[in-house]
């Protein structure tokens, strides 16, 4: 004879929600704990001449279990892609929630560059505490005379450098925020993609050749995993969780 479920015993089932927006997320009762795994958006890519020739770097990605109270409020973020460059303007930097949205690109004679992605992840609203972040990639530069000059670095657990004859670096934007290129006269510079350090804008070389921007840092707190590549457009986060369900008969 099989084994009965003594009334009012619970048991559990997984459930997994997607967010592809920012949103607010109610931990529900009975669940004590989140598995978060967040990806950053892409930074935008650069324009030479009319052509989208160098692409901004890939957001990161980061995922990691925290501890919830039920019925506490979490502020789930999500980047926007860095808008790709014009001609002659550069592009804007990809929206975030909660301050880590990626930087504006320079706009440059030859092409503008592409702006930074915006970072996407989980704060928990009392006491504003970050919980995982993703970090966004890097904008390419414009290029100038035919010639590749810099793409932007992957978001990450410490971010990458731009690449070019003068890349951003990292952890040199404003805060959370990624850099904003400089002003440029002939190839715009990508914007810093945003973090839990921003990444710096590419620099200006001769004030001519402007460099891809970095990608920012992602969360590194124990527990958390967080690496490079992974977001080639818009960011995302998805949440699951150990949900009680319980017996038809309890109260």
């Amino acid at each position: 004879m099989p084994a009965q479920q003594e009334i009012g015993v619970t048991s559990d089932h997984r459930v997994s929600k997607h967010f592809d927006t920012s949103a607010i997320f109610v931990v529900p009762k009975g669940v004590s704990e989140l598995r978060i795994f967040a990806v950053g958006a892409s930074g935008g890519s650069g324009n030479g001449f009319g052509v989208l020739l160098n692409n901004g770097g890939e957001g990161g990605t980061a995922v990691s279990n925290v501890s919830v109270s039920p019925g506490e409020s979490l502020d789930v973020f999500v980047g926007i892609r860095g808008m790709d460059g014009g001609l002659p303007e550069g592009g804007s930097g990809g929206c975030s929630a909660s301050g880590f949205e990626g930087g504006a690109a320079a706009s440059g004679t030859a092409g503008g560059g592409g702006g930074g992605g915006g970072a996407s992840g989980v704060v928990r609203i009392r006491g504003n505490e970050v919980l995982v972040v993703a970090g966004g990639g890097g904008g390419g530069s414009g290029v100038g005379n035919g010639g590749l000059i810099g793409r932007g670095g992957a978001g990450g657990s410490f971010g990458t450098n731009g690449r070019g004859l003068s890349p951003g670096r990292v952890k040199q934007g404003l805060g959370t925020r990624g850099g904003d290129g400089p002003a440029n006269s002939t190839v715009g510079s990508g914007g810093g993609g945003g973090g839990i350090y921003g990444g710096g804008a590419g620099s200006e070389l001769n004030s001519a050749i402007g460099g891809g921007g970095a990608g920012g840092t992602g969360t590194l707190e124990a527990g958390s995993l967080s690496a490079d590549g992974g977001g080639s457009n818009c960011g995302s986060v998805s949440i699951s969780y150990d949900a009680p369900l319980l017996d038809k008969n309890s109260k």
